[in-house]
């Protein structure tokens, strides 16, 4: 949470970073009602349905893929912490108007609408600018020759070295992946989910990279276009989805935090789980079952979020 704002309790106006009024306990506060926010949603009824009923893939529920968006994007966790330290600020500065003069269209908008419940001048105009991007990635057509494996891996790409053509070039379960190779030679079969790089370093381009190594299958080559039902039916459906999501009077219920307006922030983040993470999720359930369809092991080993 980085932001900037201008406050005037009446002896002038004076600049202020928001984060210095969310101390530790603000912080852990935060952060548990963000979580029970978080689960809350999954019994919140869309179409007559909780949530967690309504949207489904082969009677598999999508629920835990959207929880997993919600987290990891931090939009809802930022919105608590937001709101507890402009609560903090007002509490110990008692301001009679404020400014956003740094800050993202969600900060700006939580200050304003906690600044309208509090009775204090907001300075400017509240701005939002919402988009989202789809880049395709492109599909290696040639799938390679294989044969049944007794064990299958299923590793992160990005979170693999090149420097080593064993289990150990896996930055997390290395160790692991060494002893079981030690155990049984020859049995282990590396199947690579995801893209060369982590998303904080990813490119566009780096759909078109080389696999960095031999040892590992890149999951695209196990799952030709064929396998991808579930995922083309939830790329159809997206935009449905999203209108169901949207009028959903119990999530816009949800969305009123402490007497805020959190609407538009979480407009955005429902808007982003059924147009990328339902489809993306889909296509990575429909991948690997293709993958278990083609090496036939007799056990897989997979780990966190490449499960």
């Amino acid at each position: 949470m980085t932001a900037t704002l201008l406050i005037d309790s009446g002896t002038g106006p004076r600049r202020v970073p928001l984060h210095d009024y969310l101390d530790a306990a603000s912080d852990e506060r935060a952060r548990q009602n963000s979580h029970r926010w978080i689960k809350a949603v999954r019994l919140a009824r869309v179409d007559g349905e909780p949530f967690r009923r309504r949207f489904t893939l082969r009677g598999d529920s999508l629920w835990w893929f959207a929880e997993l968006y919600l987290h990891k994007e931090q939009a809802i966790l930022t919105m608590f912490r937001t709101i507890a330290a402009f609560d903090a600020l007002v509490d110990r500065e008692r301001p009679l108007a404020v400014r956003v003069v740094a800050g993202d269209w969600r900060t700006r908008r939580l200050v304003w609408a906690r600044a309208s419940a509090r009775r204090i001048r907001f300075l400017g105009r509240p701005t939002a600018l919402y988009g989202s991007a789809l880049v395709s990635r492109a599909r290696q057509r040639t799938r390679p020759a294989v044969s049944r494996a007794a064990i299958v891996a299923f590793v992160h790409t990005a979170f693999w070295r090149s420097d080593a053509g064993d289990g150990s070039a896996e930055s997390y379960i290395g160790p692991v992946l060494r002893e079981l190779e030690a155990l049984a030679p020859g049995a282990l079969q590396y199947v690579g989910i995801g893209p060369v790089r982590n998303f904080r370093a990813r490119r566009w381009w780096d759909a078109l990279r080389i696999h960095p190594s031999r040892a590992v299958i890149p999951i695209e080559q196990l799952a030709p276009a064929s396998t991808l039902d579930g995922a083309r039916r939830l790329w159809r459906e997206r935009r449905r989805n999203v209108r169901s999501l949207l009028a959903s009077d119990d999530l816009r219920r949800h969305s009123l935090i402490n007497d805020c307006d959190c609407w538009p922030i979480v407009r955005e983040e429902l808007a982003g789980i059924a147009l990328l993470q339902f489809p993306w999720s889909a296509r990575a359930m429909d991948e690997a079952g293709a993958a278990l369809d083609a090496l036939a092991p007799d056990a897989s080993l997979t780990y966190a979020e490449a499960g």
